[in-house]
């Protein structure tokens, strides 16, 4: 049932646009609930064996586009997938976690600041390509703040793209992941959306005019 789903999505005809959204497989961070620069970006024994199903449930599949936050975990996820294909992703700073932790009040102050480049691991760099113009983090204070770098995101999304474009797999988190999905869906409340480690989450277009998605069953 998976494998024909995401065969779906990745075939969709180049009139209409899909999506196949991915948060990273389970870091040790994930795991034992202990974030700090050694667990944040390292796979438990569990994420290792999620990112390997991810590749093997992608198989093949040729994507339109193919991007992914600057993150290490979310860069390594899409990583085997990549190297087995021939594919390059694309690195976008909008898809990087925020709106994590448990004040979820949108103050209205939500503000886009930019924060210092990233650079990418040297083993797997030549899988990514940085745009120009787009090579520093975003980083969001407040819940406010990721929100408007999910939203920045998705009127990206909706320029580059647009309702005619084909496939495009996004590799990202949690956090931020949840609240592109709310904001695709049209919600006007957001932060309740928690995509699973490793999970593809397939999105058909319903709205060309509002670029609005549904979640496909």
């Amino acid at each position: 049932m998976m494998l024909a789903l995401l065969a779906s999505v990745a075939l969709a005809p180049a009139e209409q646009t899909s999506l196949l959204i991915v948060r990273h497989g389970e870091t040790l961070a994930n795991a034992t609930g202990r974030y700090n620069s050694k667990t944040i970006n390292t796979f438990s024994e569990k994420g290792n064996a999620q990112v390997a199903r991810l590749t093997k449930e992608l198989g093949n599949q040729r994507f339109n586009a193919i991007i992914v936050s600057p993150s290490e975990r979310a860069l390594r996820t899409v990583a085997p997938f990549l190297k087995a294909t021939g594919q390059k992703a694309t690195v976008w700073p909008e898809l990087y976690e925020c709106c994590t932790g448990r004040n979820k009040r949108m103050d209205g102050n939500g503000k886009i600041r930019m924060g210092a480049a990233f650079a990418l691991p040297k083993d797997i760099a030549p899988l990514f390509r940085i745009e120009p113009g787009h090579e520093k983090l975003i980083v969001s204070q407040s819940f406010s703040d990721g929100v408007m770098q999910v939203r920045q995101g998705a009127r990206r999304l909706a320029t580059e793209f647009g309702p005619n474009y084909g496939s495009v797999l996004i590799v990202g988190h949690s956090g931020a992941g949840g609240v592109l999905m709310e904001i695709l869906e049209g919600k006007t409340t957001f932060g309740k959306k928690h995509p699973e480690n490793a999970v593809p989450y397939a999105y058909e277009l319903v709205s060309s005019s509002k670029f609005q998605f549904r979640r496909k069953s």
